[in-house]
């Protein structure tokens, strides 16, 4: 054989990391096995061990790679010459949960596959030999000991691109998302006059615009943008938190193609490019339906498209997981479990009105069997409530639908928006003729929404008479954790490399006492009604903020964003004394039904520097989630009120709670756990009783492995 023939896949991990060398014993062993079983003559044993000398690989690598013997059967002669196990199967078969447990940054660099976990040992196949530095890693990311397998080199290439695929970082918007198939576009076919570039197939443009939709779902964005630019590209954008982040770039020769697909899905003109258009589809994502409305306006350097997707099939949070405090929960229930009366939620464009409109309704359907909802557009199905769509083309218009709900004389009306002075006097006039009303309107806080309904021409003491309560709103993002982690100026894949991850809420309601009521009927402005709440001691927008901002859930720069200058306190001034910096501590949340378990973990954890949280069943352990986003959960399952199964699923539902570490502690052990913890949601699991020194080690693995990830 040549001795320059390459015969395998080159080391993935050798640009970073020198394989370790064989123990002296084992290396000579393995030489001389080699010429006893004929597998090298003393020559071709020379001139490898001439090649380990100059590059620093093992033997074993460097027999491979000149082509001197065959993979399979040089790694099978070096596990019988050191007493290590081999596996000779060309397709590894891995645990989901194994491979969860170890980062695809540590699997690569040290080029093994997690394939097997229980509560005590995570095993691994390897085709590197006593790799101490890969059995340290593996068990600091898991918490676990390990056991390791030989298997060879091209076998754990194929596994780690199988179980974590391709080691560069999908940077282009282009890049095709694996894990959602694409709407097959045989319902849609192409009008003969705008025919699809010869360059780029009809498959690969309907990927792509699947792709760019997945993506903006994905990051919960309201509205993806794509806006023509210089040369005839697209600059793509999606609004976050009502935020529009770039989303990466359409090439100039996809651009028209983009646009005529979406414009086909949408069916509105593909031919029409001088007058604005609007239209709507709907797209398959993981088994659920999104709808999309599409908005087309004509600009100098081309058309420039509006795509605001609704997930309707997205849960729908209950009140306590929409993030308030405690104070305004218990009050917002108190306001809308009156018989009658108006309810407004009110705030700007992308600020969380809708789906606050919605969990009320999902909470007023434990006790009221007559709802029903008039939308345009209804943007998420809910079970039990009578919906009703506005659809002026088929004569539905929004005063319409109105008068036929109204005549049903429901137990509760939600109408979307208060729009003009006939929806909202016929609002009232329900409110006060025995129904509750809750619906929106858009001003900037509560105070302000009471003089937008004087403006709608509504009267004084009739608002006073039927006003129950106002939910302001705005949404401001929450620090990405994984950033926060790596330290400052540090950005991450999670949060697209914008410092923040997911979303807050900052909340305020007025609920009328006799003074504010007072000031209504006289036709106060909104800063005497502002005074009014302030006495009462309701806390306002910006005391929320800055509760977010000094916990670290959010920064004064993203408050000032949403906010405006004056809602963050000033800096100190030069030649003042500098503030104490108190370094954040991780908090955990204990949840447990047992009080010695709880004592034992907060004793432990508190040892180690941790901060801990503790709730004795299912519904404080949301409470307290939702309300202090703690850094990692150890979960009972069988706990009274509510379980950790249901516990777990209503967190993970929870903006800013989606990618959370949850440790589930459990009295069973077996095959079946792994899939248990990967069918809840969470990423591992410990088995009671546990040694103190485990559990310490899982929580100390999983904010490794959070680190690592990033």
């Amino acid at each position: 054989m040549h001795p320059e023939r390459n015969t395998r896949p080159a080391r993935t991990g050798s640009a970073s990391r020198r394989p370790p060398a064989l123990p002296a014993r084992v290396r000579d062993a393995f030489g001389e096995a080699l010429l006893r079983e004929r597998v090298l003559t003393s020559t071709t044993l020379q001139a490898a061990l001439d090649q380990c000398a100059r590059d620093g690989h093992p033997l074993y690598d460097t027999v491979v790679t000149l082509g001197y013997a065959d993979e399979r059967a040089v790694y099978s002669l070096l596990a019988r010459t050191a007493g290590i196990s081999f596996d000779d199967r060309v397709e590894v078969v891995a645990n989901p949960l194994a491979v969860r447990l170890v980062p695809a940054r540590v699997a690569r660099l040290h080029e093994l596959v997690p394939v097997a976990v229980d509560d005590k040992t995570i095993s691994f196949v390897t085709a590197t030999p006593y790799d101490v530095d890969a059995e340290r890693d593996v068990s600091f990311a898991t918490g676990r000991a390990t056991a390791a397998t030989l298997v060879c080199r091209s076998t754990v290439q194929a596994a780690l691109k199988r179980f974590y695929g391709e080691p560069e970082r999908a940077a282009a918007l282009t890049a095709p998302r694996e894990n959602h198939s694409p709407p097959a576009p045989a319902s849609e076919p192409a009008p003969a006059s705008t025919p699809a570039p010869a360059a780029t197939s009809d498959a690969a443009i309907i990927t792509l615009c699947h792709s760019v939709l997945v993506r903006a779902v994905d990051a919960y964005a309201s509205d993806l943008v794509l806006e023509p630019v210089a040369g005839g590209a697209l600059a793509a954008h999606i609004r976050v938190a009502g935020l529009l982040e770039p989303a990466g770039t359409v090439p100039a020769d996809l651009a028209a193609a983009v646009i005529n697909r979406f414009k086909i899905m949408a069916r509105v003109g593909t031919a029409v490019r001088n007058r604005p258009q609007e239209g709507a589809f709907t797209f398959q994502m993981n088994g659920r339906r999104v709808d999309v409305r599409l908005s087309t306006i004509p600009t100098p350097a081309g058309e420039k498209l509006v795509l605001r997707a609704i997930d309707k099939e997205r849960a729908v949070p209950a009140l306590d997981a929409l993030g308030f405090d405690a104070d305004t929960v218990t009050r917002l229930r108190r306001a809308i479990e009156q018989p009658s009366g108006l309810v407004l939620v009110t705030g700007p464009v992308a600020s969380g009105k809708t789906m606050a409109l919605h969990a009320m309704l999902q909470h007023l359907l434990k006790k009221r069997s007559s709802v029903i909802s008039v939308e345009d557009p209804i943007e998420h199905t809910l079970r039990g409530v009578n919906q009703i769509s506005v659809n002026p083309r088929t004569g539905a218009t929004l005063i319409s639908a109105m008068q036929s709900a109204v005549s049903q004389q429901p137990h509760v009306l939600m109408v979307g928006e208060l729009r003009d002075a006939e929806i909202a006097a016929m609002a009232s006039q329900a409110a006060r003729e025995g129904t509750l009303v809750v619906s929106s309107v858009r001003t900037l806080d509560s105070a302000a929404a009471v003089t937008h309904l004087l403006n709608l021409g509504l009267e004084p003491h009739r608002i006073a008479e039927c006003l129950k309560g106002i939910l302001g709103l705005r949404l401001v993002r929450r620090l990405c954790p994984v950033c926060q982690n790596r330290g400052a100026g540090a950005a991450c894949d999670r949060c697209r490399g914008t410092g923040y991850s997911g979303v807050a809420p900052l909340a305020e309601l007025l609920t009328p006492t006799d003074a504010i009521q007072d000031a209504i009927v006289r036709g106060s402005t909104s800063m005497d009604i502002r005074r009014a709440m302030d006495a009462a001691g309701f806390p306002s927008l910006k005391d929320h903020a800055a509760t977010l901002v000094a916990t670290g859930v959010t920064s004064r720069d993203e408050v000032t964003r949403v906010l405006g200058p004056e809602a963050v306190t000033e800096p100190p001034v030069a030649g003042a004394e500098p503030p104490v910096v108190v370094p954040i501590r991780k908090s955990v949340l204990i949840a447990d039904d047992e009080p010695i378990t709880r004592t034992l973990v907060k004793l432990l954890l508190e040892r180690d520097g941790y901060s801990v949280l503790e709730a004795q069943n299912g519904e404080e352990a949301v409470e307290l989630a939702v309300r202090h986003v703690p850094s990692l959960i150890v979960m009972d399952l069988n706990m009274p009120k509510m379980d950790g199964y249901e516990a777990i699923a209503r967190i993970r539902r929870v903006h800013g709670l989606e990618t959370t570490p949850i440790v589930v502690v459990t009295m069973e052990d077996g095959a079946k756990v792994a899939d248990q913890v990967l069918s809840l949601g969470a990423d591992d699991y410990i088995m009671k009783p546990f040694e103190p020194a485990v559990l310490t080690a899982r929580v100390k693995a999983a904010f490794r492995r959070q680190r690592l990830a990033a």
